[in-house]
């Protein structure tokens, strides 16, 4: 009974490093594409920084209004095309959140169900024991 015990340990200590190795392994491809996608924004938001410095420059120096409107509405579009990428990352990364935590409860509760139908086995076992001794 003690090596049976062992044993299924054992496997459950198998299945739980395999779960978190597989769940790390996610995670970091999850974290590294979030860092591309933040280093592209920053990239584009220094450009448009400049830009932005540059026309300002041009607006003290007299330049036309046609092409200063022109470039303002440009840098509107900018600015809601960032807040749309920004605010789809969020959604994204608490959707990748629900979707582990999911996967982790799963995980879980497929674990207890397992530990409840071998405490069960062993309970009948021990019943059968205690049978046969009397």
């Amino acid at each position: 009974e003690s090596r049976r015990k062992h044993s299924d340990e054992e496997k459950e200590y198998a299945v739980i490093e395999t779960f978190i190795s597989q769940e790390q392994n996610l995670g970091r491809g999850r974290r590294k594409h979030a860092r591309l996608l933040e280093e592209r924004e920053e990239i584009r938001l220094a450009f448009e920084v400049a830009e932005l410095k540059d026309f300002h420059l041009q607006r003290h120096s007299g330049t036309d209004d046609a092409i200063l409107q022109n470039k303002v509405s440009d840098a509107e579009r900018s600015y809601m095309g960032r807040k749309m990428v920004v605010t789809k990352a969020a959604h994204r990364a608490s959707a990748d959140c629900r979707m582990q935590f999911s996967r982790v409860r799963a995980f879980f509760e497929t674990l207890h169900s397992s530990r409840q139908e071998a405490l069960r086995q062993s309970y009948q076992r021990s019943l059968k024991v205690q049978a046969i001794m009397h």
